[in-house]
């Protein structure tokens, strides 16, 4: 459920900090209208019932002079909605105006200091006086009651004096019982002044558990925003904020969005980590500035899946493919594949998934499945199938030691699966290539890859395949990926996951009606109502791998869901690009 908006109201603001990520000095005269924002607020609520809270943020938005008429203004129209605002806090030194302020629905007021010393803050700031004015601010709205969070933002100018700076809150602001400290955003101003002001996890994080420490003796509710968990130790761990809200409404003066998220960054590290579901991560901004190397991947040394592409060839040349269909240019000698397997020092517990192109046409294949067979008896393969309708084939590559076998289906007719292969009769050889393995007794997986050319037909592609092999396969739902071939394709193949999910729903229940075992393979189950006989491929299975993983989207909604790397994979980054995340319902 979306509960938050947040609106930028625009970027003037009356200080001019080092660390503006929207270098609010430069943009001063971006800022909405009163019109823009009360017909963005009006427009937007209308339809977004479930919104309870809105955070203003700028700039400053208190600077604008229809401020307190713009909080009038919704307060009146909408009296059940809340209030968080973020700030520099200056102009609540002025008792009358804070006194005003606090008439309406305030949840909280964030504002940040950025260090104890006047002409500390007041460099960072690049404004005189600043801090008395934010200092007075903050025991304004203090006094009358107002929520008040202080946070601290991490530079090199103030890194080492967090403990002092939260001995300063707790003696002068007693009644803050809530502080944070976030991770810097590097961009903007920060950017241009980085030399000045960014500084590594290396270097700051011993001075965040001293703070802690200290916001501890004074009873401070401290939390730590974009600071990934695998910096910290395991004793402070339990001080990392949460995932952010769910952001359904974003507008600033240059843009609106619907169903934001925030830009933290997704490391391929971070996907096979154990601590990733709990873990709020950190701005892509710093990765940038900082690289990964700070990063320590927590991950059991338990069995390992390997995907391993054999060759960029394919017989077929499918509308979706990911790989811009066939490209034999990216082949491998059999020499050279076979040194890449050893230098994966393959265990007998892990498994490899054999893909490509389509590995079967490798002219080596069975060779090079043997060679593997050294070192794991757990292969299995990913493949069309056509090759399979050759019998003296089927059986060599099932001697050879593949244990299961995963082959695509596109349709519940040759006109449909043909269409989408772009090949002739690939559909009566890829039945006939699944005949085979069958009278093999093999382990048998149909992977249904859903696009806006077969979504209709999910039930009856379920179906057929229940009449032709019943009892023989387990069943793959697969989510498009927008990525080669696919992007040339788009306008034929892209759908929303909310129109497939009643088609989906229905393939589901037939699938259980005939005991036929089913998996989803990024695609958001929070979407459909048979969520609960449903679960991710990848959990089970197959994990993300390397490039999959700069693919998925590391979205902060689905992290907030319960299915999260439980049941669920979320979904290709791609998708979120296209559409947004309004129709996910993340599950508590």
């Amino acid at each position: 459920m979306f509960t938050k908006c947040y609106c930028a109201l625009g970027y003037r603001c009356n200080n001019n900090c080092l660390i503006c990520v929207v270098d609010a000095h430069s943009n001063r005269n971006k800022n909405m209208t009163k019109k823009e924002v009360l017909d963005f607020f009006n427009n937007r609520l209308e339809k977004n019932k479930d919104i309870g809270l809105i955070e203003l943020s700028g700039g400053e938005p208190t600077v604008r002079e229809d401020f307190l008429y713009i909080l009038s203004y919704l307060g009146q129209k909408y009296p059940y909605l809340h209030y968080s605002l973020l700030t520099n806090g200056r102009r609540f030194c002025n008792f009358a105006f804070a006194g005003e302020f606090s008439g309406y629905n305030i949840r909280s007021v964030i504002t940040a200091l950025h260090h104890w010393k006047e002409e500390k803050h007041d460099e960072l700031t690049q404004v005189k006086g600043s801090f008395r004015e934010t200092h007075q601010g903050i025991k304004n709205l203090s006094q009358l009651n107002v929520p008040v969070t202080v946070k601290i933002i991490v530079t090199k100018l103030n890194y080492k004096d967090m403990p002092q700076i939260v001995e300063f809150v707790a003696k002068n602001f007693p009644s803050v019982k809530n502080m944070s400290i976030n991770g810097l955003d590097i961009r903007g101003m920060a950017l241009a002044s980085k030399d000045k002001v960014a500084v590594s996890f290396t270097d700051y994080i011993p001075y965040v558990y001293k703070a802690i420490d200290i916001a501890n003796k004074y009873n401070i509710n401290m939390v730590l925003y974009s600071i990934p968990l695998c910096v910290l130790s395991k004793e402070y761990r339990n001080y990392a904020g949460q995932q952010p809200d769910t952001v359904s409404l974003y507008r600033s003066p240059s843009k609106e969005v619907q169903n934001k998220t925030d830009e933290h960054g997704a490391a391929p590290e971070c996907y096979s980590c154990d601590l990733n579901k709990k873990c709020y991560g950190t701005w892509s901004s710093y990765y940038d500035a900082f690289g990964t190397g700070e990063l320590k991947q927590e991950k059991k040394e338990n069995k390992k899946t390997i995907v391993f592409d054999v060759c960029g060839a394919c017989n077929n040349d499918c509308l979706f493919c990911s790989e811009n269909g066939n490209n034999p240019s990216n082949d491998k000698t059999p020499e050279k594949i076979k040194e890449k397997i050893d230098l994966l020092k393959l265990r007998k517990q892990d498994s490899i998934v054999l893909m490509g192109g389509e590995p079967t046409i490798f002219k080596d294949i069975i060779p090079l499945i043997k060679h593997i067979k050294k070192y794991t008896d757990n292969v299995s393969i990913t493949t069309n199938g056509r090759k399979l309708k050759d019998d003296i084939f089927a059986k060599n590559i099932i001697q050879a030691g593949i244990t299961r076998f995963c082959i695509d289906i596109h349709g519940h007719n040759a006109e449909l699966h043909d269409k989408i292969t772009q090949r002739k009769g690939s559909f009566n050889e890829t039945l006939n290539g699944i005949e085979n393995l069958v009278n093999n007794n093999c382990a048998i997986i149909i992977k249904i890859v859903m696009h806006k050319m077969n979504y209709i037909y999910l039930k009856d592609i379920v179906d057929f395949l229940h009449t032709r092999f019943p009892g023989k396969t387990s069943i793959i739902f697969s989510f498009l990926s927008i990525n080669g071939s696919a992007i040339r394709n788009k306008k034929i193949l892209s759908i929303k996951a909310g129109k497939v999910a009643p088609y989906m729903d229905s393939a589901i229940n037939f699938a259980k009606s005939k005991k036929i075992n089913c998996q989803v393979d990024m695609f958001p189950i929070c979407v459909l109502k048979n969520y609960k006989n449903i679960n991710s491929l990848r959990q089970k299975r197959m994990p993300l791998y390397d490039r999959e993983s700069q693919e998925a989207a590391n979205n902060n909604i689905c992290k907030t869901c319960s299915f999260y790397r439980t049941k669920c994979d979320g979904v290709w980054s791609n998708y979120i690009k296209e559409y947004g995340i309004g129709e996910f319902n993340p599950r508590q």
